[in-house]
């Protein structure tokens, strides 16, 4: 079934979202957790967004985003690296309640490139790394040694529209993926924490969040394994058992 009758179709000169200020959340949750937040933001679609797709490719369903998700879970569990070629194009997807916000530019012969034109949730495949020259962990860097953990969603707080005025997008009502946002952000605060890690004897707790589901078998990722480095679980299971 095609969605893409629901995108308007660009002219190849329409510049894509004009944005700044944008808001980040890391996150690695397992895939119940996933589903939960699913619920958390009510309705919503999943677009494949700035990739050459066919005529009617461009949305992805939210079970078939689930079960990919899911299987990226399963690999870290078993402590085993998830192919990322499999999940690089659901993962760098959008999420909107309103499919007005993007639009389609058609390419030659039957293909199209999904574009942002308004503020939406987006997506990225998210990799963080550990430097042992000064014990910081960093989000969203590439590299051989980069530690896959989850997602990154991301929001602008300005946004320029085609007119060159600026606007607020989490204020403002016309920009209505800012509740996709609002929801993320209070899902976040009560169903994940900031990773405590631990490399050799130093502690070092970081923004980057995790899912609480995700303590009993963290230990297990294969990347967190060779590099020597652990999630502290103990005494979060304590903290939750008393909360």
């Amino acid at each position: 079934m095609s969605h893409h009758s629901n995108l308007r179709v660009g002219n190849p000169q329409e510049l894509p979202l004009q944005a700044s200020k944008w808001l980040q959340i890391q996150l690695l949750v397992d895939d119940k957790e996933m589903e939960r937040l699913f619920e958390a933001f009510g309705d919503f679609q999943i677009y494949k967004a700035g990739v050459l797709c066919d005529a009617g490719e461009g949305l992805i369903s939210k079970p078939d985003f689930l079960k990919l998700y899911s299987s990226y879970v399963e690999a870290l569990k078993h402590g085993r690296l998830p192919d990322e070629a499999l999940y690089r194009q659901y993962f760098s997807s959008v999420f909107t309640t309103d499919p007005h916000n993007l639009f389609q530019i058609e390419v030659a012969g039957n293909r199209r490139i999904i574009r942002v034109a308004r503020p939406v949730l987006q997506l990225q495949m998210h990799k963080m790394s550990y430097s042992s020259v000064d014990g910081k962990f960093r989000a969203m860097v590439l590299g051989k040694d980069c530690i896959l953990w989850g997602l990154q969603f991301s929001y602008p707080q300005l946004y320029q529209d085609a007119n060159k005025e600026v606007h607020k997008a989490l204020e403002e009502e016309q920009f209505p993926d800012s509740r996709l946002y609002r929801a993320l952000q209070k899902w976040v605060r009560q169903e994940s924490i900031p990773t405590p890690f631990e490399v050799g004897d130093q502690k070092i707790n970081v923004p980057i969040r995790i899912g609480k589901n995700c303590l009993e078998w963290i230990n297990r990722h294969p990347q967190l394994v060779s590099q020597n480095i652990r999630v502290i679980t103990n005494s979060i299971n304590s903290t939750n058992q008393r909360a």
